[in-house]
This record gives structure tokens, C-alpha cells and sequence, in this order.
């Protein structure tokens, strides 16, 4: 019995052995997978972690961005009260502009009604004018061939009547030379409505524009008719250079003729006002001096104000005067200075390039008996000249039109 309760307590042992064993074995698994899990919690509980600092990252970026958009809000909300501001008083400044303008329209519309009135009265005198312009050119005609029949005294006369002693240059043109403009310069110029009556309408106003002004021109009617024509073939707006413009009839002439006819039309002029061809020398015609103070009375004397032309005082070839125009372009040149080779040389080379596209030169007392050094310049260069195209070379006046 003893050996039999020996064996039963050492089975006993031996099974409570095994059953720890077993629970030391699965404890240590156990363990190692708590310490896995454990391992795996940590893991995740730093992703977290992670998660929660970049959460509480974009959580403060979100606040700032908050922050900038309340503070541009804010500033939004200035500016369109400033804006609100503003158009209300842009919409009180078009309102009174619109009041002004509707004040200048009735003005202008009433000055244009007075225009018309004006244009018709002028056609309407212009019309009984010309009638009786044919006819007085008719009797000088006559007269002239009277007197050449009758004798170099009764020529004499001829000419006081026509002006071509008195003036030093004839002041009616010729059948011939009105056949000239109407043949071949009116269509050059591309005045294809221009008529046998302006022409006498422009040479008549030659001398009646005369009378009225102090000093004299020094051209004859056809020379001034055919530079009016020029002027008024222009590209509009059209502003005009004319070197040496002696007491400025021709500058009054153009103005009065011309600037109905042109939205913008200005005239700037260079001359010395020292004489007539040197210091200080009389005129050879009249008693009345070459100075600027005659100009701007002449020009006054047409209406001319000081914003419709400019007075350039000294010689074209004068670095001051060079310097101011520089920057200038004109649509009409005219070259009426120093009429040596090496005067008109100069003023052609030096304002030559001032010319715009479509633009017109124009030199005086081409082929003029009293002038070979004009007629040499402009054969040999303006003429010849790859800038310009020729336009007419009749009337003592040689034309050139820049090419586009």
C-alpha cells in the first residue's frame, strides 16, 4: 500500500509537472505574442503620434490661412468701399462732363451752321468774283498785247497794271500757265476736283491778300497758286517748314486759303529777319523792314493765332534751330532761302529726312532766269533723288513727292 500511494503521489508529481510545463510553455508564447502585439501597439501608437502632430500641423497652417483670408476679406471689403467711393465720384465727374460736352456740341453745331453760311456766302460771291476775274484778266491780256504793239512805254504801264513792276512778279497767270496746272500738276497731285474757277478764285485772292498785308511777296500768282495746290494735296493733318519767308505773305496766303480745308494745319518758318539777303538791307520794292515783328503782324492780320505757326529766328543751317526741330516731321517742305548751290544743297540735306511718307518738297524760282544755282541743285540731286518722286517742275516752283 505504501509503494502504491509512492507511486501515486510521484504521478501526481509527475502530471503536475507536465501541467506546469505546459503552462510555462504556453506562458512564455503568450508572452512573446503580448510582446509582438505590445511591439505592434507601440508602432502604431507612434504612427499616431505622427498623425495627430501632422494633423496638428495642418490644423495651425489651416488657422494662419484662416487668418489670411479674414485679414484679405478685410482688405477686400476697403476696397471695394474705396472703389464705391471712387465711382460715385467718377459717376458725378461723367456727369459733368456730359453737361459740358452737350454745351460744346451746341456751340460747335452752331458754329458749323455759321460755317456753311459763311462757305455758301463765299460761293455765292465767289462766283459773281470769278465772272468778273475773267474778265479783268481778259482786259490786262489785251492790254498787255496793246502795249507791246504800241511801244516800250505803253509796255511799261502793262506791267504797273498787272503789279510785275510794282510787286517785282506778275500777279495773274496765263492761259498757258492755268493749261499747265490743270494738264499735268492738278493730276499728279491727285485734285482731280479742282477746276479752271479755283484757279482763278486762288489767283485772284494772291493780290487781294496783298493789299491787305504789310510788305510784299516776292513770287508771281502762279508760283503761289501752284504752292497752295500742294499744300492742299497734303496728308492731313498737315503741318508745313518753309525756310525763308521774308515779310510771310506766303505763310498769310496759305493759312487763308488753306486751313478750312485740313483738320490740323501749321506752319513753321525760318528765317534770319535780317534784310532782305544780308544785314540788314532794304526790301528792293518797299520801304517796309524784314523783321519778325511784320510777320506776326501779317500773320494777325489773317487770324493767325500763336498755336497755328512757329517763328524760328536765324538760319536753317543753325545747330539751335537744327536741335529744336529734330524730332519734327512735316508734310510740306518748302525751300525758299539761300539760293546759292550751297544754300539750297544745305536745306534740302539737312531737312530733307523731316519729310513724311506722301509728304512734298517744294523750291522756289526753279528755272528762274535770276537763280541758275537753284535750277543746277535740284536737276543734279532732287531731281535725281531715290527718296523722292517728281512731281512738277513747271511755274519757276520744282515739286517732289516722298515715296511711301
Amino acid at each position: 500500500m505504501i509503494w502504491i500511494a509512492i507511486l501515486a503521489a510521484i504521478l501526481g508529481g509527475a502530471l503536475c509537472a507536465v501541467v506546469l510545463l505546459r503552462l510555462v510553455v504556453g506562458l512564455r508564447g503568450s508572452r512573446t505574442k503580448l510582446r509582438t502585439e505590445v511591439s505592434s501597439l507601440t508602432t502604431k501608437n507612434s504612427d499616431l503620434d505622427a498623425a495627430v502632430s501632422s494633423l496638428t500641423t495642418k490644423n495651425s497652417d489651416l488657422d494662419a490661412a484662416v487668418s489670411s483670408l479674414t485679414t484679405k476679406n478685410s482688405d477686400l471689403d476697403a476696397a471695394v468701399s474705396s472703389l464705391t467711393t471712387k465711382n460715385a465720384e467718377l459717376a458725378v465727374e461723367v456727369s459733368s462732363l456730359f453737361s459740358s460736352r452737350q454745351a460744346d456740341v451746341q456751340r460747335f453745331t452752331a458754329a458749323d451752321e455759321e460755317q456753311r453760311r459763311l462757305i455758301r456766302v463765299f460761293r455765292e460771291a465767289g462766283d459773281t468774283r470769278n465772272d468778273g476775274q475773267q474778265r479783268l484778266n481778259t482786259a490786262l491780256r489785251d492790254g498787255v498785247q496793246d502795249a507791246k504793239k504800241r511801244g516800250t512805254s505803253a509796255h511799261h504801264n502793262a506791267q504797273s497794271l498787272s503789279g510785275e513792276l510794282i510787286h517785282g512778279s506778275k500777279r495773274f497767270t496765263s492761259e498757258a500757265e492755268r493749261a499747265s496746272l490743270l494738264d499735268t500738276v492738278i493730276p499728279s497731285l491727285g485734285l482731280d476736283w479742282i477746276t479752271e474757277r479755283h484757279l482763278l478764285y486762288l489767283e485772284h485772292a494772291v493780290p487781294a491778300l496783298e493789299g491787305r498785308l504789310l510788305g510784299r511777296l516776292a513770287a508771281p500768282s502762279s508760283s503761289m497758286v501752284l504752292r497752295s495746290l500742294v499744300v492742299l494735296a497734303a496728308p492731313d493733318p498737315t503741318r508745313v517748314l518753309e525756310i525763308g519767308t521774308l515779310y510771310g505773305v506766303s505763310a498769310a496766303f496759305l493759312h487763308e486759303v488753306v486751313r478750312f480745308g485740313k483738320t490740323v494745319f501749321h506752319q513753321t518758318v525760318i528765317d534770319p529777319f535780317f534784310g532782305y539777303y544780308g544785314q540788314d538791307n532794304p526790301d528792293l520794292f518797299t520801304p517796309v523792314p524784314v523783321i519778325e515783328a511784320v510777320f506776326r503782324e501779317n500773320m494777325r492780320r489773317v487770324g493767325a493765332t500763336d498755336s497755328d505757326f512757329a517763328v524760328e529766328v536765324g538760319l536753317a543751317e543753325d545747330d539751335a534751330i537744327r536741335t529744336r526741330l529734330t524730332d519734327q516731321t512735316f508734310e510740306v517742305l518748302i525751300i525758299d532761302g539761300d539760293h546759292s548751290y550751297e544754300g539750297v544743297k544745305r536745306d534740302f540735306e539737312n531737312y530733307a529726312d523731316h519729310v513724311a511718307p506722301g509728304g512734298y518738297v517744294i523750291v522756289d524760282d526753279y528755272q528762274g532766269p535770276s537763280w541758275p544755282d537753284v535750277t543746277r541743285y535740284v536737276d543734279e540731286t532732287v531731281f535725281t533723288d531715290p527718296r523722292f518722286e517728281v512731281v512738277s517742275s513747271v511755274l519757276r516752283t520744282a515739286v517732289v513727292r516722298r515715296r511711301s
